[in-house]
């Protein structure tokens, strides 16, 4: 399927929901006919794509009612309590209806003999914050090791920061076989694994092989975000049970609204076994008592308003986010193969096992030669009419480009990034858009 008709076919499932009948009628109406106009136009992709962002826009705005002294907020109906929260109050408290599409949002989890918890946060930043402060006062004064695959830059910061002067030591590993071997190093010490889906890890053949049971043993719990991971996909094998607390954290604004990036929610989800170790036992109760608290003393909850919107559009769909996701995955791999074929050295292209973008190395370079080279490939994709534009995070329906300076282990230095997040193209697309980015790179090389 072309992305242009995959675009439509998205647009249809929004504009079908009862939310879209309650919004600006002559504005989605008017919007509604230019997305149908630019259907079968050649060159129409570009502004086929910015229409389906304007729609998103008027998706979006909602005219605020009640008032934060009821500070509930009640997803997913029926029922619905008579009096919910709408103002966008970030300490109240959320509970998901029992047709919440939030309640069993791992599909996988939903067979297996587990009771899952899902929190809400404005993002999975704050999950993640939410979680380990909550892991902090539960430990606290008790020896802890967090054992990590490669982290994203911003976990790092933000773990750093708040385990600082804490009896929780964080360890992180730079390769697959590294943190395999230092899980298994540390027992009998009280072990929490972190997987990071964000970075180089093969996290799903991680996730498989350390809550395999004769592993999971040594283990107080696993903690997985899995954002740049299909939410569908089981990354365990079907006739194993779970033995151990999982902690799972997604951004749900990614990969799972289209490209659209709706609203801003992040989601830790608390699975507990039916049976476990004690110690594990032990932790996740005292989660339980505690991350409530945590999430609102950082004001971390997420907006009532967004978590609705997207309930009310019914998102995610799984059929569509799968295929879009396909799409944009096969064209991160096209478009790293090219440049890998294209560009010389220094550059150098890192790839990665989510596929959901790729960094470009600009050994020599610093972030503002990296911006100057991004303005000469948005200069050039607005002449030849190509979706590219700045944008930080991952999961469009257009390709962004960022800039970053990080350690990399290629050359064990800091080094400056260009980071490509492709949009779901077709094949003559993509190729184009690797045109643009090679003219780009290249014009600004060093001698």
């Amino acid at each position: 399927m072309r992305q242009q008709e995959r675009i439509l076919r998205e647009m249809r499932h929004v504009l079908e929901s009862e939310h879209s009948r309650a919004c600006d009628g002559q504005r989605l109406s008017d919007l509604t006919l230019r997305l149908q106009s630019l259907a079968d136009k050649p060159d129409g992709l570009t502004d086929l794509i910015w229409t389906s962002l304007q729609i998103r826009h008027a998706l979006a705005v909602t005219d605020p009612s009640d008032t934060w002294r009821e500070c509930l907020s009640w997803i997913g109906s029926p029922p619905t309590p008579a009096r919910t929260l709408d103002y966008e109050y970030m300490r109240s408290e959320q509970r998901l209806g029992p047709q919440a599409r939030w309640r069993t949002y791992y599909p996988w989890l939903t067979e297996r003999p587990v009771a899952t918890l899902p929190i809400l946060h404005n993002s999975a930043m704050a999950s993640i914050a939410s979680l380990f402060l909550a892991l902090k006062a539960v430990r606290e004064g008790q020896a802890t090791v967090i054992v990590a695959s490669r982290l994203y830059y911003e976990t790092r910061q933000l773990l750093q920061r708040m385990l600082a002067g804490s009896s929780i030591t964080l360890v992180e590993c730079d390769t697959d076989e590294r943190f395999l071997d230092e899980l298994a190093r540390r027992r009998p010490e009280p072990v929490i694994a972190w997987l990071d889906s964000a970075e180089t890890a093969d996290t799903p053949a991680l996730f498989d092989a350390i809550t395999e049971p004769g592993f999971s043993s040594r283990l107080l719990a696993v903690a997985w975000d899995n954002t740049l991971v299909p939410y569908w996909q089981n990354p365990l094998r079907q006739e194993r049970s779970i033995t151990i607390p999982l902690f799972l954290v997604r951004s749900l604004h990614k990969l799972d609204q289209l490209g659209l990036e709706l609203a801003s929610v992040g989601m830790l989800t608390l699975v507990a076994p039916r049976r476990t170790s004690s110690q594990s036992a032990v932790l996740l109760r005292g989660l339980l008592d505690d991350l409530m608290i945590s999430t609102k003393v950082l004001g971390a909850t997420a907006s009532p308003t967004s978590v609705r919107l997207l309930d009310a559009l019914r998102l995610p769909d799984q059929v569509l986010v799968e295929a879009s996701n396909r799409a944009a995955r096969h064209a991160t791999a096209r478009l790293a193969a090219q440049l890998r074929e294209a560009l010389p050295p220094p550059f150098g292209v890192v790839e990665f096992p989510h596929a959901c973008f790729a960094n470009v190395r600009c050994q020599g370079r610093t972030e503002a030669d990296v911006h100057a080279i991004m303005a000469d490939v948005v200069s050039q994709a607005e002449i030849e009419r190509l979706p590219i534009e700045r944008a930080a995070s991952v999961g469009f329906s257009f390709t962004g480009m960022s800039v970053f300076t990080a350690h990399d282990p290629h050359t064990g230095g800091q080094e400056t990034f260009l980071r490509v997040a492709v949009g779901g193209h077709d094949d003559d697309v993509i190729d184009r858009v690797t045109a643009c980015f090679v003219t780009g790179l290249r014009a600004r090389q060093r001698h």
